[in-house]
């Protein structure tokens, strides 16, 4: 799953990306991916998570960004770890 506040391309670049990451490191054929836009990602992972009984989580923590933005999604990857119920994979991304 991808959450996004918009840039629908660059989202869909990073989940291709991270998909074909995914499936070259793990032999496992039931991984779905799913894309939510939302300007709330700490709610709306939190109730996906929840709703759709999701047994584990996988975030890509970005690389070169600006150090602000850089900043701000390594606080929501902690934020996620902290109130998700289930494990949480970071990934770091490299370019």
């Amino acid at each position: 799953m991808t959450l996004s506040g918009g840039k629908q391309e660059k989202t869909n670049n990073l989940q291709t990306w991270f998909k074909d990451l995914i499936e070259e490191k793990v032999n496992y054929n039931k991984i779905q991916y799913k894309i939510i836009y939302s300007d709330d990602i700490v709610d709306s992972l939190k109730t996906y998570v929840q709703e759709a009984d999701i047994n584990i989580v996988a975030m890509l923590e970005r690389g070169k960004e600006t150090e602000f933005t850089r900043l701000l999604h390594r606080d929501l990857v902690k934020r996620m770890q902290v109130c998700l119920k289930v494990p949480l994979l970071r990934f770091k991304k490299k370019y």
